[in-house]
């Protein structure tokens, strides 16, 4: 990696390296802190490791990788769903994370998306963002086919409370900064056109639609009504805007209702109560998402143990809104197909 790009990466993964400790204090409710980051270009092994395979759109496209210690990796899943420490200290011997483990994790990188965007925008403009694909221990079909180039790694310590000290990594390959399809490659990086970023969002819009054509949002007060309608217009989704849980139940009626959003800060209690009787309406048949401004690791478990099927951070970024659509909308599914 020559010293451009690798001072790109380094500026990517400074960014970042600010972030993630909020990030994860706030979600799991545990004071998280980092050490001081080393930068290198040197390949090490991670099949042992937990890594967080994520797929960055934009003008160009590649992938990054946040790497955890197995152990690290279930401090955060145990923590976010409250589970005793006694029991994740249990687990973090065994060192083996089963799939609810995993589930866990996954939340937890997705909570992370929102400050991993903000850092790449920063560095490479706007039209990027990260969604989150899969996280594994072993074999990475993701990571894989970028031993063979320019990867940037920039490592340290991550500590959650007492429970656990372990190693995190990000690594950046040079085509994420670069856009060049190989390390060496004489190719240039692109911007797209104003036509062709017209294009790329009709698409977008195409591919919403195929998730589901309608959501109600539901917000008690007016006061956030027009930020919603202008964030979610860009979907291409039917909006219905319901103050309280008759309007939604008469949209679901009227088959208006693909999936219902609760704005948390708009409503009371933190959309609990809403969100309970949403769960509890026979004739609402649709996934519901939690978003919320200020997460706490309270808010997030008691929307997710009253139903939620994912939650999401305030203001929303409409790209990884619709990957996070797409995936809460399948889950629905097989959660609804389960005996």
């Amino acid at each position: 990696m020559n010293e451009d790009t690798l001072a790109k990466a380094k500026e990517f993964a400074e960014g970042l390296w600010g972030r993630v400790p909020k990030v994860s204090s706030d979600v799991l409710g545990e004071e998280v802190t980092v050490s001081k980051m080393k930068l290198s270009d040197e390949w090490v092994d991670h099949s042992s490791q937990y890594v967080a395979s994520l797929h960055v759109e934009g003008p160009h496209e590649a992938h990054l990788f946040l790497v955890f210690d197995v152990e690290l990796a279930i401090a955060f899943g145990g923590l976010l769903v409250m589970m005793q420490e006694k029991a994740i200290r249990e687990k973090m011997v065994r060192k083996e994370m089963t799939e609810d483990d995993y589930d866990a994790m996954g939340e937890c990188v997705n909570q992370m998306s929102s400050a991993i965007n903000e850092a790449l925008r920063e560095v490479l403009g706007e039209g990027f963002h990260a969604r989150f694909v899969q996280g594994v221990v072993g074999e990475n079909p993701e990571l894989e086919p970028y031993q063979e180039h320019a990867v940037a790694r920039a490592a340290g310590k991550l500590k959650v409370g007492s429970l656990h000290e372990g190693k995190f990594q990000i690594l950046i390959p040079d085509r994420i900064l670069t856009g060049e399809e190989e390390a060496d490659s004489a190719t240039e990086g692109f911007d797209l056109s104003a036509e062709e970023l017209d294009a790329l969002r009709e698409a977008t819009k195409d591919g919403f639609r195929s998730v589901c054509d309608s959501i109600v949002v539901l917000l008690a007060v007016d006061r956030e009504k027009e930020t919603w309608t202008k964030t979610l217009e860009e979907t291409g989704l039917e909006i219905n805007v319901a103050r309280n849980i008759f309007d939604v139940r008469k949209y679901a009626r009227e088959g208006q209702c693909g999936v219902v959003l609760v704005d948390a800060d708009a409503s009371p209690s933190g959309g609990l109560p809403a969100l309970a009787a949403i769960r509890g309406a026979r004739d609402i048949e649709a996934p519901v998402i939690v978003a919320a401004s200020e997460p706490t690791r309270p808010h997030v478990i008691s929307c997710m143990a009253a139903g939620a099927i994912t939650y999401m951070v305030k203001p929303l970024d409409v790209e990884m809104f619709k990957d996070r659509l797409e995936k809460a909308v399948a889950d629905w599914h097989d959660r609804e197909a389960r005996p």
